[in-house]
């Protein structure tokens, strides 16, 4: 959890957007599962 919110953190600039973003993240690893949501923040 804590290296998926490092990694938003460094990609999102706007406080807003990285609130969002780490929220988001956090939906998806706890609905899809870690590996799943590591999947989806592959390009």
């Amino acid at each position: 959890m804590n290296d998926i919110d490092i990694l938003v953190i460094k990609k999102e600039e706007p406080p807003t957007s990285r609130i969002t973003s780490i929220k988001n993240i956090n939906v998806e690893v706890t609905s899809l599962g870690l590996n799943d949501a590591l999947e989806a923040l592959k390009p």
